[in-house]
Parts: C-alpha cells; sequence; structure tokens
C-alpha cells in the first residue's frame, strides 16, 4: 500500500518543502521581483521550468528523486551565495 494519501481526480497534489527565515525572504524577494502574482504561483513555475528543461534526464523514479534532490542541493547553494552577497552590500544589516 502507498503510504500517500490518494487523491480524487478533482484535486490536485500539494507539494510542500521547508525554508529557514533567511532563505524565504531571499524566495520572496525574488518573487516579488519576478512579477509572480504570489509565491506559490513563483515557486511552481521555478520548478516546473527546471521539471521541463531536465524531463529527458527523469527516467526512473529513483532518477527523478536523485535529481530533485540535487537540484535542491543547488538551489540552497545558490541561496547562501545569494545571502553572502547581500550580506556584503549591506554589512549593518544580516540577512
Amino acid at each position: 500500500m502507498s503510504p500517500h494519501k490518494p487523491y480524487k481526480k478533482t484535486q490536485y497534489p500539494v507539494v510542500y518543502f521547508r525554508l529557514s527565515s533567511e532563505q524565504y525572504d531571499l524566495v520572496q524577494k525574488a518573487s516579488e521581483a519576478s512579477g509572480s502574482k504570489n509565491l506559490s504561483s513563483f515557486a511552481r513555475s521555478a520548478v516546473l521550468l527546471w521539471a521541463e528543461s531536465h524531463r529527458s534526464a527523469i527516467g526512473t523514479s529513483d532518477a527523478a528523486i536523485h535529481s530533485l534532490h540535487a537540484k535542491f542541493m543547488e538551489f540552497e547553494a545558490e541561496l547562501r551565495r545569494l545571502m553572502h552577497h547581500l550580506n556584503q552590500c549591506s554589512p549593518n544589516r544580516e540577512i
């Protein structure tokens, strides 16, 4: 039996992930800068853009999980790089 609760065809599955407060602030600013109507739309667009650009590389579920994990690690590293850059731009304000 699947550990995930099945959903009705009229409902869409929901994806959750956690961010630190610093990561959230950074993603929120990026969302606003992109002109997205809300953070959820921004996150969905970013994930789908990545998934579409890597569609041929995602073959099996194990490969998909590994690939998504690698991308989230890249995302985290990029957030850290941006936070470091922002801290250097305004040294009196810790982000």
